[in-house]
C-alpha cells in the first residue's frame, strides 16, 4: 500500500513539473493499455487523452465560470454502463471530475473531436453550462433523500466515480501562465 502511495505521489509531482514548465499542459497519466490497479472497477477505464477536452477548452470553461485564477485540477474517466435491452451497444460516458471546483460532469463518449478542435471557446462555454453534480452540497446519503431530484446525487455514486477516477483516470492540471507578457518599445513620435 505504501509503495502505491509513493508511486502516485511521484507521478503527481512529475505532472506538476510538466505543467509548470509548459504553461498549461495536460498532466502525465498512465497509458491507456495499463493494467487496472487492484480494486479497480471493470466498468471504468482510462480515456484516450487525444479525445479529452483540450487545454483551450478547459481554459474557456474556467473563464466562463469566472474561475481562471490558480491551478485547477480535473480528472477524466470512462464509465461503461450496464447493458440495456433497448440499445444493442453498451453505452459509455466520460466522467469529468473538476476536483478544484468540487463538481462532476457527464459527457458523451467517445467525444466528437471536431467540437473541441474547431471552436474551443464555444466548446468550453458549452461545457460550463452543462448540468453537473455539486460534490459539496448536492450529495445525500440515501436514495430516499433524493426525493426525485435531478440535481442531488448519492454519496455512494459520487464516491464510486471519484475513487475510480483517481485509480484509472487521466489527471489534467490547468496552471495559470505566469510568464511576463512581451513588451515592445513604442516607436518614437514623428518629428
Amino acid at each position: 500500500m505504501k509503495a502505491a502511495a509513493g508511486k502516485t505521489k511521484r507521478r503527481a509531482v512529475m505532472a506538476l513539473a510538466v505543467c509548470v514548465a509548459g504553461g498549461a499542459l495536460p498532466a502525465l497519466a498512465r497509458p491507456p493499455t495499463a493494467m487496472p490497479s487492484a480494486g479497480a472497477d471493470p466498468a471504468f477505464s482510462t480515456p484516450d487523452r487525444r479525445q479529452l477536452p483540450g487545454v483551450a477548452v478547459l481554459q474557456s470553461f474556467l473563464a466562463t465560470l469566472g474561475r481562471p485564477q490558480g491551478t485547477q485540477r480535473f480528472c477524466f474517466v470512462v464509465e461503461r454502463l450496464p447493458a440495456d435491452p433497448a440499445t444493442p451497444e453498451r453505452q459509455q460516458l466520460l466522467r469529468m471530475v473538476w476536483t478544484t471546483g468540487s463538481r462532476l460532469y457527464t459527457l458523451p463518449w467517445p467525444s466528437r473531436i471536431g467540437d473541441r478542435d474547431e471552436n474551443p471557446l464555444f466548446a468550453g462555454q458549452a461545457l460550463a453550462w452543462m448540468r453537473s453534480a455539486d460534490l459539496k452540497d448536492g450529495v445525500v446519503d440515501t436514495d430516499a433523500e433524493l426525493f426525485g431530484s435531478s440535481f442531488l446525487v448519492t454519496r455512494t455514486w459520487a464516491n464510486r466515480i471519484t475513487r475510480q477516477c483517481r485509480r484509472t483516470g487521466v489527471q489534467v492540471w490547468i496552471v495559470p501562465d505566469r510568464r511576463p507578457a512581451l513588451s515592445l518599445p513604442r516607436p518614437a513620435p514623428a518629428g
